[in-house]
């Protein structure tokens, strides 16, 4: 009776002309989209990589948080006397996080798809949205008039 219930329900949402509209995103928007989660991995890799790095670090003695990522502490972590096993992982990982960065360049190309939207634009001028949450605020809700207010934005019904 599911498929007839469902033929029944569709059809008195028509006749009130109450039947909610779908809204299905472009093509641009789901390439956006994949842009936005493509990052979101590669950053989370990243993180990854720099969270055993700094294990490494910091199990040697070389305490020098953010400033393990410059070029500086990057020389320091390859100066560490560590065992062969440590020195051969060591270098990997230090290949693979140079690697991670040139990957990440996507946030130059979020940056100039926000100068392309105007919507994006505008939320950047919000204190702490930066480009990422203001291209994935667009491409992932859409047009904003949707929603009646911003309780409505979080709520499961628009």
């Amino acid at each position: 009776h599911d498929g007839r219930d469902a033929r029944l329900i569709l059809d008195l949402l028509r006749r009130e002309d109450r039947f909610p509209a779908i809204w299905m995103p472009s093509s641009e928007q789901r390439d956006l989209r994949s842009l936005l989660r493509d990052r979101h991995q590669w950053v989370k890799m990243r993180a990854r990589l720099q969270h055993t790095l700094q294990a490494i670090a910091l199990n040697h003695g070389l305490r020098q948080r953010s400033g393990l990522w410059s070029q500086a502490g990057h020389t320091a972590l390859q100066g560490l006397a560590v065992p062969p096993y440590t020195s051969q992982r060591r270098t990997e990982l230090l290949g693979l996080y140079v690697q991670l960065q040139k990957r990440i360049q996507l946030d130059q190309q979020v940056e100039e798809q926000v100068q392309e939207r105007a919507q994006a634009c505008r939320l950047r001028t919000h204190p702490g949205v930066g480009p990422v949450t203001a291209l994935a605020t667009e491409v992932f809700l859409g047009d904003p008039s949707w929603f009646a207010n911003g309780n409505k934005v979080a709520s499961t019904s628009a």
